[in-house]
């Protein structure tokens, strides 16, 4: 958004906005200063690309008013995370009220356009029907209620090099909630961090919903093996138990389901590895 370009034609930006202010209360400058390097580097920007970005790192709840008289003179404010400029719970209606009525509604009726991170409950996505999935923001429904478009992201586990410079991990991006009907579509990406290029890279995948904790592990042991040419099942369990993606009784059975659908195939007794015509430059990590 701060560049004005469209991302692997997954969102589109009609039009650069004049100012964006970002409140970053939920990581501190150290990490957002660090993950803005290696986006730079991805989108091939440079510091004079960002003139427009306002990045500030605390929000005075004690004086709301100060707080509007600086957001009044942006296009976009960004609150990362909500229940952190919160005075009180955030599961309390009156609390998420009167931030609203206070801060969220006076710059809206200014058509100041916002974006507000919220973290999700911790459920398991397998007892959640498709229509329920609103109700895994964390705190009041009033919060959800307030706003006119909802995207929940869901990450991935989390794959790491053997010598820890890369990091490689999938989201899902669903849009939940269109009152405006706005046109848009859901996405999946996969986000690799190189360490050693000092380089976050936006990979587009395709679509495929939320997985269930089988078809995610399907899509794991695949990944694995397009990242490492072969593997044994020893090696299999450890990446697969290190990632949080299924238990060790789980592994031989999905092994023997991908084997019967031809997806990976037996390289030679207890070692597993991609058909010819998968295998591929996949190297993510």
């Amino acid at each position: 958004m701060v560049l004005g370009k469209d991302i692997l034609n997954c969102i589109t930006i009609d039009e650069k906005p004049n100012k964006i202010l970002y409140y970053d209360i939920e990581n501190g400058p150290k990490i957002t200063r660090n993950r803005l390097v290696y986006l730079k580097n991805f989108f091939g920007a440079e510091n004079k690309d960002l003139e427009n970005l306002t990045i500030v790192y605390d929000f005075n709840k004690k004086n709301i008013k100060k707080e509007l008289e600086l957001s009044e003179n942006y296009d976009v404010v960004v609150l990362d995370s909500y229940r952190r400029f919160l005075e009180g719970e955030e599961n309390s209606s009156e609390i998420t009220d009167r931030f609203y009525n206070e801060f969220l509604k006076p710059l809206k009726d200014n058509e100041v356009s916002l974006a507000i991170l919220q973290n999700l409950n911790k459920r398991s996505l397998s007892d959640i029907s498709n229509d329920d999935l609103l109700n895994m923001f964390r705190g009041s429904s009033d919060i959800v209620a307030q706003i006119t478009q909802a995207f929940l992201l869901f990450k991935g586990p989390e794959e790491s090099s053997k010598n820890n410079n890369k990091l490689a991990f999938d989201v899902t991006v669903l849009h939940k909630k269109n009152r405006l009907g706005v046109p848009t579509k859901n996405f999946r990406l996969k986000i690799l961090k190189d360490d050693t290029i000092r380089q976050t890279v936006f990979l587009p995948l395709e679509f495929k919903g939320l997985l269930t904790p089988a078809a995610r592990a399907y899509d794991k042991i695949v990944d694995l093996l397009h990242a490492n040419g072969s593997l044994t099942r020893a090696e299999f369990v450890k990446k697969l138990i290190n990632s949080n993606v299924c238990s060790e009784p789980s592994v031989d059975n999905y092994l023997k389901h991908l084997i019967s659908v031809g997806r990976i195939i037996k390289e030679k007794y207890g070692v597993y590895t991609l058909p010819k015509e998968q295998t591929g430059v996949k190297n993510y990590v």
